[in-house]
């Protein structure tokens, strides 16, 4: 599934992103440069697996949840997916792009690859509440379960979890800490706004 490839709707779609089944081909991996800092790219044919900034403290345990359910190690190797990723991540962070066309194929429990399916529904330059999420998915005093499902979204950025917000006014927490998440909504805010049009 590609991610940010579905529209914006009350409810999220039923299907998950993707059973977490065993990959195919040689599991790749990529350091791509952003304006927030180095990230971790990793991917194989099914898709990208993982995207996390380089200093983030959840990266080591991601990192190693995807080589032991997989049984194999990424490498520096060439991977389509990560040479899209790289190319649509310069379009986004230079406001050209919000939606991306890069297969996801995160690896986690029925619950998390719901909830992370969800994620999908909030469009660029608006914002969800877990609670309101945790509603669509059927389960309205999930809000907790919605939160630490979120904070485990091992795709930031392409699987959209800085869009959530608790309802108490304040950003909340982020994967890549929360000024990072601030330019993140900010950046999509201007890009969908509409441009002003000259008049000759």
């Amino acid at each position: 599934m590609a991610a940010g490839g579905t529209g914006h709707s009350a409810k999220p779609a039923a299907a998950p992103l993707l059973d977490p089944m065993p990959g195919r081909g040689s599991l790749c991996e990529r350091e791509i440069g952003t304006p927030l800092g180095r990230m971790v790219g990793i991917a194989d044919s099914a898709g990208l697996r993982l995207l996390q900034f380089a200093d983030a403290p959840k990266l080591p345990a991601q990192r190693m949840r995807i080589v032991r359910w997989l049984d194999r190690s990424p490498e520096p190797r060439p991977n389509k997916h990560l040479e899209a990723l790289e190319t649509q991540l310069a379009e986004y962070f230079a406001g050209k792009r919000l939606r991306f066309s890069i297969a996801v194929a995160p690896i986690g429990t029925s619950w998390q690859l719901a909830v992370w399916n969800g994620l999908l529904s909030c469009r660029p330059g608006e914002t969800l509440f877990y609670q309101d999420l945790a509603r669509a998915l059927g389960r309205p005093h999930a809000a907790r379960a919605v939160g630490s499902a979120v904070g485990a979204n091992p795709i930031p950025i392409l699987v959209p979890c800085h869009r959530v917000i608790p309802k108490r006014g304040s950003l909340g927490g982020y994967t890549g800490e929360p000024w990072r998440k601030e330019r993140l909504l900010t950046l999509e805010t201007a890009a969908d706004r509409p441009r002003p049009t000259t008049e000759e």
